[in-house]
């Protein structure tokens, strides 16, 4: 009776908590919508008062009362955001079902009470309670939840920044989902197995993926998914510097976006297909489907302008400068006018590559130191560092060369940092053609080797054949 009476009492805190919440809710949408849950939930508070206060009441039929609101009551909170009130519940719900031995409904508020220290942030005790709501749900034959649990269970290790630990909880739900012969299951959870191999540089990410996607025909929402796995594909390609693979599941993805009428994945294909066949040097092909992507990106009016800036790059390799700057200055005008700040500072980075290719150096300067204090302030070091190299590039061509050094270390130093590769890769290149310039062509050439020995790693063709060129020329000069 004790202990039902201070169940009963925090049940009544909570309610003072949720009505506080009903009256401060911020449309008349919202206040209606708690007011009438708010109703229902003060009608169960006075059942589960009425019960817990009763001498005469059967613990049995007090407890079942106490494990049903809770069951009902704690989603709702937690959803409000009411996340130790919805944990008071939960847990004295858990407690009324086990003494009840109901297996099914102690499982779902344990992993409930998971959800909740989670959202606390405390990852022990939420890794803990979604372990117990497994072999709790396991225990009551209920698999598919119990599989649901260790997939909660994963994705919370990626968030508490535990990456290693992801991967065992998803392979104990599959053989589960596998046992119950649930598919649509079994790709939810091989995809995310691909995309926890896939992050930690794994290969049988490949396998995750394609297995995936072997289970997908004939089921409800296929094309959509198969898009999905497709471009996960070739964004592990890509990663492994794979850009054969990379570009032929990218196309398989732009052909399933489109047929599953995803304007966003297609463009988000296009511009991966573009930049696997940059890396293969096929300039042809990468600028056809950079093209497709950069029209589709200001035909839908997405908010990025990536692919445009994308594009703008094509042209300069292609040195066809008109377009080029014609296609930066479109961007930056779109990205203005979304008020999307990181986009207006990619916008006026590739604004800065054009200008600088068609000689205008202080205009170019000035794009860049514009990109440079928006990414700054936006606490965006990868476009910072990128900015810094551009930065580099137009001190150099200007004779400025302890400038052009200063702002190569700043760069290096934030992609060593960030163990950016591809980005080395074009500072290191630089790196050369500054001592190049200043007359060390010792040290240019060892930067120029670091740099190679990196594109050839990455398999970027491209950025290759443009450090090879510059070591012939600097040993032409000898």
């Amino acid at each position: 009776s004790a202990l039902m009476d201070r169940v009963a009492a925090a049940l009544t805190e909570n309610a003072k908590a949720l009505a506080w919440r009903a009256r401060t809710a911020e449309s008349p949408d919202q206040r209606q919508d708690t007011d009438g849950e708010l109703l229902q939930m003060l009608s169960n508070y006075q059942a589960a008062l009425l019960a817990a206060s009763s001498e005469s009441g059967p613990l049995a039929g007090r407890a079942a009362l106490v494990r049903d609101i809770a069951s009902a009551l704690a989603p709702a909170l937690r959803r409000w955001g009411l996340v130790f009130e919805a944990l008071k519940v939960t847990l004295a719900g858990e407690d009324a079902a086990r003494r009840l031995e109901d297996y099914g409904a102690r499982g779902y508020l344990l992993m409930e009470a998971a959800e909740n220290w989670r959202l606390a942030k405390d990852y022990g005790a939420a890794a803990a309670g979604y372990e117990e709501a497994a072999t709790v749900l396991e225990q009551a034959k209920d698999l598919r939840y119990a599989a649901e649990a260790l997939v909660r269970l994963s994705a919370m290790h990626w968030e508490s920044g535990n990456p290693a630990a992801a991967r065992g909880p998803l392979e104990r739900a599959l053989a589960w989902l596998e046992r119950l012969q649930d598919l649509p299951g079994q790709v939810r959870v091989l995809t995310a197995l691909g995309d926890s191999a896939r992050m930690a540089k794994d290969a049988k990410a490949a396998e995750y993926y394609k297995q995936a996607l072997a289970l997908l025909p004939g089921q409800p929402g296929a094309e959509l998914s198969t898009a999905r796995l497709h471009y996960a594909l070739a964004r592990h390609y890509a990663d492994a510097t794979d850009y054969v693979s990379a570009a032929d599941e990218f196309a398989l993805a732009v052909e399933a976006f489109t047929a599953a009428g995803d304007q966003e994945g297609r463009l988000q294909a296009y511009r991966g297909l573009g930049q696997a066949y940059l890396r293969l040097d096929d300039r042809e092909r990468a600028l056809q489907a950079l093209e497709r992507a950069a029209h589709l990106e200001e035909r839908e009016a997405f908010s990025g302008v990536d692919a445009a800036v994308d594009l703008g790059q094509a042209y300069l390799r292609q040195k066809r400068w008109d377009e080029a700057l014609d296609f930066q200055r479109r961007a930056l005008s779109r990205a203005l006018a979304s008020g999307d700040r990181r986009a207006v500072a990619i916008a006026q980075n590739g604004m800065g590559n054009a200008l600088l290719e068609l000689g205008e150096r202080k205009e170019a300067v000035k794009a860049y130191e514009e990109a440079a204090a928006v990414f700054s302030a936006i606490g965006d070091d990868a476009g910072l560092a990128r900015t810094y190299n551009n930065l580099a590039v137009a001190y150099r061509r200007a004779g400025n060369w302890e400038k052009a050094r200063q702002y190569l270390d700043l760069a290096a130093a934030s992609m060593e940092r960030r163990g950016d590769k591809a980005g080395l890769s074009s500072v290191y290149n630089n790196l050369g053609l500054l001592l190049a310039s200043q007359r060390k062509p010792r040290e240019a050439a060892k930067f120029y080797e670091r740099s190679l020995a990196l594109r050839d790693e990455l398999g970027d063709l491209y950025g290759a054949r443009l450090t090879r060129a510059n070591i012939q020329a600097l040993r032409a000069g000898d």
